[in-house]
């Protein structure tokens, strides 16, 4: 394991996309192969060996003091929180649903007993249901406890122990709270048709919603999504429909660091863009998924485009109609997505001669 350029450790093998540091960027965890179990690593300290961590993933407390993962141990599956197990075990524990308290006090995730999904929580666990949501549990800012979960052949949207609303589908990961916790957002389907709901209350219809695509910034107001009308899609920002276009980018709408701007790629008569605050920046044969990223003031993005044929990073300021192309010509850009390391510079992996290469450039 490399880190800040010194290499330490001596393993067997180390789990791919497992490596995480905590919010304060202090401590450090993965997940490494010794043999036929898997450890987690923490802080440097090897803890005890299991038969999997469940997705590999290892999540800190927003304050950084606590740390938890999922783990199997033969047919079963248990949490593990400070290098612990907390009973007890379970059937399964549906991946990525493990979400801890923001005040580090708390967890929960969809676990499964005898056939029946439950969420376990440090108080016990809530509900016997047919089915857990994708993406369910999520915790508020503020402590709030929402999830969905199907019993019988309805969905039931659950918000601090009492049923929203009941619907024929909830869209999967579409449950998302406002920053400031007081709201809840979500995508159901009733009667053949599509909505984005706010506190329980309806928005517009479309026959279709973009995968993944509820995003929620600084307020209520700043809700965004991609919906399907026939064969046109449009965008919508704070109940506001933008478009008709032909395609809405996977993953997008995506909201700014500071809560404010959000941003999109479509695809209008062939051709790709990126919009930041309503204003196009380019026009691309291709804009990568997931590529789409802005500096922490939210004053610069980048994103990875293909033009005639040639993977391109392009950056542009909020704001400006004019844009940069970073173009280094004895490397294969389109390893990795570009990220901000500080307000300006892009750095990126690519590759050179069968070789990976950490790229750092400085914006103008």
């Amino acid at each position: 394991m490399i880190s800040d350029g010194k290499e330490t450790g001596d393993f067997a093998g180390i789990l791919q996309n497992s490596l995480g540091y905590s919010p304060d960027s202090k401590r450090l965890a993965f997940v490494v192969t010794e043999g036929k179990k898997v450890h987690a690593v923490v802080d440097g300290r090897q803890q005890q060996g299991y038969d999997s961590i469940i997705d590999g993933r290892i999540l800190f407390t927003a304050d950084s003091r606590r740390v938890a993962y999922a783990a199997s141990v033969g047919r079963q599956q248990v949490l593990v929180l400070d290098g612990e197990e907390v009973p007890p075990r379970f059937d399964a524990i549906a991946s990525r649903s493990l979400t801890l308290k923001p005040d580090g006090e708390g967890y929960a995730f969809a676990a499964s007993q005898d056939g029946l999904w439950t969420i376990a929580t440090e108080q016990g666990s809530l509900g016997r249901y047919a089915a857990i949501l994708r993406g369910a549990p999520v915790y508020s800012a503020g402590g709030k406890l929402a999830y969905a979960a199907r019993l019988g052949t309805r969905w039931l949207m659950v918000v601090d122990g009492k049923v929203l609303g009941q619907y024929d589908a909830i869209g999967a990961d579409s449950l998302v709270f406002s920053k400031n916790g007081e709201h809840v957002v979500f995508a159901a389907r009733s009667a053949h048709q599509w909505r984005v709901f706010v506190d329980g209350a309806p928005q517009q219809d479309f026959d279709a919603l973009g995968n993944a695509s509820l995003v929620v910034g600084a307020s209520v107001n700043s809700v965004a999504y991609a919906g399907r009308l026939g064969n046109e899609w449009y965008v919508v920002v704070g109940g506001q429909r933008v478009g008709p276009y032909e395609a809405v980018l996977p993953g997008t709408p995506l909201v700014s660091p500071d809560g404010v701007s959000v941003l999109y790629a479509a695809r209008s008569n062939a051709k790709w863009s990126v919009f930041m605050a309503g204003k196009a920046i380019g026009s691309f044969d291709a804009i990568v998924p997931g590529s789409i990223t802005v500096n922490r003031s939210s004053s610069r993005l980048a994103f990875m485009a293909v033009l005639a044929g040639r993977p391109l990073i392009v950056s542009a300021r909020k704001g400006a109609d004019a844009f940069d192309v970073i173009r280094d010509t004895g490397l294969l850009i389109g390893v990795s997505a570009p990220r901000f390391p500080n307000q300006d510079t892009i750095s990126y992996i690519a590759e050179r001669e069968q070789a990976f290469r950490l790229v750092e450039v400085g914006l103008p």
